[in-house]
């Protein structure tokens, strides 16, 4: 089986610190990161400024036009009644035709020439600040890459150790039905068999010659051993089965054990 202690701890070694990290890829990152200033605080900002003056400048003049274009229809209509109600000298009631728009366009143009002198002055901070932006971005997600690439491979791992261990675990269950299959299935039966030269034998109902003789057994005839055996004087008896079922005894003085092993289901 995999060792995971040790797997684990390779792991977390090849998973780097922010200091690793950031020692392994700081000339990237610089480079990246003083490109993305040069763009951004030389092109990109300035860019944008000009833009939004130019739309600010747009709408200023066609407020300004629709203001004035606003004042002489007002004017036009204020003479167009004086005159139907005869009036000799007619006032110029409304002076309004939008010249405040213009001064206000204008005070907002030195407005921004001010903030765009400003911002020039501070454009080396802002791409340094830019820079070290990128670098800690680039070094967390380089941090954050390696972490998610060892929690993948630790997953996987873990996956692949529980195969292997429920493999092992089903290869221990196997082997121990095994043995005890085997332990159970191997059974030695003791038979009793005649003495080599002798043609028959007496089978009696008791173990003793003056026991009355129940059956014959013949040479080469194998008796089941009951396990149970018996003296008379000096002479042995076996408590045997014959091969119908019969049951009595045999003398050991014309027979002898035989341990037979044999495979039962």
């Amino acid at each position: 089986m995999i060792n995971s202690g040790n797997f684990l701890q390779i792991i977390q070694t090849q998973n780097p610190t922010l200091l690793e990290a950031l020692q392994e890829g700081i000339k990237g990152y610089l480079i990246i990161g003083f490109i993305a200033s040069i763009l951004l605080v030389y092109i990109v900002v300035p860019m944008c400024i000009w833009l939004l003056s130019q739309l600010r400048g747009r709408l200023i003049k066609v407020l300004a036009a629709f203001v004035r274009l606003l004042a002489y229809m007002v004017d036009f209509l204020f003479i167009f009644f004086m005159r139907i109600f005869r009036v000799k000298k007619i006032p110029n009631m409304l002076d309004f035709n939008g010249d405040w728009l213009s001064n206000y366009a204008n005070k907002q143009t030195v407005n921004r020439h001010a903030f765009i002198m400003s911002y020039k002055n501070k454009r080396k901070k802002v791409a340094l600040l830019i820079i070290a932006f990128f670098i800690s971005f680039f070094t967390l997600s380089d941090r954050y890459r390696w972490y998610e690439k060892s929690v993948a491979v630790e997953k996987i791992y873990l996956s692949i150790n529980d195969v292997f261990t429920y493999a092992d675990g089903l290869k221990e269950q196997l082997l121990a039905e095994n043995s005890i299959a085997v332990a159970v299935e191997n059974v030695t039966i003791t038979y009793i068999k005649l003495n080599k030269g002798e043609p028959m034998g007496n089978i009696r109902s008791e173990g003793s010659l003056s026991a009355e003789q129940i059956g014959v057994a013949k040479a080469g005839e194998t008796l089941e051993f009951l396990q149970e055996e018996k003296k008379d004087g000096k002479r042995i008896w076996y408590k045997v089965r014959t091969a119908k079922g019969q049951v009595g005894w045999i003398s050991g003085a014309i027979s002898s054990k035989v341990e037979v092993v044999q495979s039962k289901p």
